[in-house]
């Protein structure tokens, strides 16, 4: 899968605020921590949105995964989850470095 169909699918993912969470990589209806890849998971971390987008859980070691977490401006995979749960995020921000990198790797 190219970055950029990573970037867009986590884009739709999480294209709605009910879709998003925080402290966990995905939450199911009751709003329980589940795995991201879990059936019932209706809710995900920007963290969780990627690995959904992707199929696959990321690696801090994995080439293309390092580029992703870079168009995103983060170093490494583990700096979403401390950016994603900051308590004052917003879902609008995390669309919006979602779009911001959408831009980037479109060019």
């Amino acid at each position: 899968m190219t970055m950029l169909r990573t970037l867009k699918g986590a884009r739709e993912i999480l294209s709605t605020p009910e879709t998003w969470t925080t402290e966990t990589g995905a939450r199911d209806k009751d709003g329980a921590k589940v795995g991201f890849d879990m059936p019932s998971a209706c809710k995900w971390c920007l963290w969780g949105a990627l690995c959904m987008a992707t199929g696959r859980m990321l690696n801090d070691v994995i080439d293309d995964d390092m580029q992703l977490f870079e168009i995103l401006g983060f170093q490494y995979g583990t700096d979403i989850f401390a950016w994603n749960d900051a308590q004052d995020r917003t879902h609008a921000e995390v669309l919006a470095r979602l779009d911001d990198a959408i831009a980037r790797a479109s060019k």
